[in-house]
């Protein structure tokens, strides 16, 4: 059980599957920006692989972009809501979990390195769907931090190689749990923290972008515990393996205010999966109307 529930806890929030401007486009415009994402993975615990299904929806403003005279750069403020759902399954074992998260997040960029900061909250409802005597229903908490540190290298025949690495911290705090049949259960707070270096390579065009990506994603941290009493029934340690993840993405410009995005990407190694997502951007003058 626990294998199930820490699957849930293992994914970093991805900058990038964010829509929206990018920093070139921010100067004197904002956005209002959607995306959609699906997800088929498997990941090991000590209790065997868990595969999980994963779909999401995501929805986000950007503000327009802000000199900082005194400090030469400029600031975008990032609001955004997502509602993410899992199937998942271990054996025969089944669950179901439910997300729902509200983050901002800060970008300080100037024509060579970036620096970008996001706090979220997410409420999370997990259940198993099957096997009452180790049925669980448990709703959680989640407070995440991260920070993603980005640097302009080089152009390589007019490819832009762009070295990046993200940091972070999440706490889960399991407000509420109980077994199918109201026995005593108890499921253990959780830190985690992630690290995620990487290389982008990215060509851009008057009306589009084409890039490719690798990284690597690590975290450390506490196990998820599952104790039914008077033992602990399950105790999963997954969290120790990383995985390389490679992704193409494409955005196009229909218009000056319309852009469409399509991301696909590959996880191998100790999680192995594919995932796909599709996003939507208007943006608009600030100024218009002024």
């Amino acid at each position: 059980i626990s294998g199930l529930y820490d699957t849930t806890l293992t994914t970093l929030p991805v900058f990038d599957e964010f829509g929206g401007l990018t920093l070139e486009e921010a100067t004197g415009r904002y956005a209002i920006w959607g995306k959609t994402n699906i997800a088929n993975y498997d990941s090991p615990t000590q209790e065997g692989s868990v595969k999980t299904t994963k779909y999401s929806a995501m929805a986000g403003v950007d503000g327009s972009a802000i000199q900082l005279d005194g400090l030469n750069t400029k600031f975008i403020p990032t609001v955004y809501a997502a509602v993410i759902h899992r199937n998942l399954g271990l054996h025969s074992y089944h669950a179901m979990m439910n997300e729902y998260v509200g983050g901002a997040k800060a970008a300080w960029f100037d024509d060579v390195k970036s620096t970008e900061l996001q706090a979220s909250y997410s409420y999370s409802r997990f259940k198993t769907k099957d096997h009452p005597e180790l049925g669980l229903n448990a709703r959680s908490h989640t407070v995440s931090t991260f920070a993603k540190f980005g640097y302009n290298m080089m152009k390589l025949r007019g490819v832009l190689v762009r070295p990046e690495i993200v940091a972070g911290y999440s706490f889960v705090h399991l407000s509420k749990a109980r077994s199918a049949t109201d026995s005593s259960v108890k499921l253990n707070d959780l830190h985690r923290i992630s690290l995620r270096p990487g290389v982008n390579f990215i060509l851009r065009r008057d009306t589009f972008n084409v890039s490719t990506s690798i990284s690597y994603l690590r975290q450390f941290g506490t196990k998820s515990k599952v104790t039914y009493s008077p033992e602990v029934i399950t105790d999963a340690d997954k969290i120790k393996h990383g995985y390389l993840e490679c992704a193409a993405n494409i955005e196009k410009n229909f218009s000056n205010n319309l852009k469409l995005g399509m991301k696909l990407s590959k996880a191998f190694g100790r999680r192995k999966g594919i995932q796909g997502s599709l996003s939507v951007s208007i943006m608009n003058d600030s100024k218009k109307g002024k």
